[in-house]
């Protein structure tokens, strides 16, 4: 095997290093509460189990019933905003480890 070569569970522990060094602990704990909270909403108004990625049929309910200001839980256009992003944002991260498992980076 080629030393300069990183096995997978390297390149992943490389890359979860690289991304909590990046992002406050704060954040983190955020973003994983806002992930478990669009599953959670997914699953008992979709009837659908968490998956990747997401699809818009699962993310444009999700934001147009957090719009509605006569939802029982509506959300400023800007935290709709961020849960989108941050729905992105995972497929990016996502994609890139598949990519790394694919070429055995």
């Amino acid at each position: 095997m080629n030393s300069n070569k990183h096995t997978l569970p390297d390149w992943e522990a490389q890359y979860n290093s690289f991304i909590e060094a990046g992002t406050a602990k704060a954040t983190r704990r955020t973003y994983t509460r806002d992930v478990k909270y669009f599953w959670d909403w997914v699953q008992q108004h979709l009837q659908l189990l968490q998956h990747y990625p997401a699809t818009v049929e699962m993310v444009l309910p999700f934001c147009l019933y957090h719009l509605n200001p006569d939802s029982p839980h509506p959300l400023k256009v800007s935290t709709v905003e961020l849960y989108s992003n941050l729905t992105l944002y995972l497929h990016l991260i996502l994609d890139r480890i598949s990519l790394a498992k694919l070429l055995k980076l």
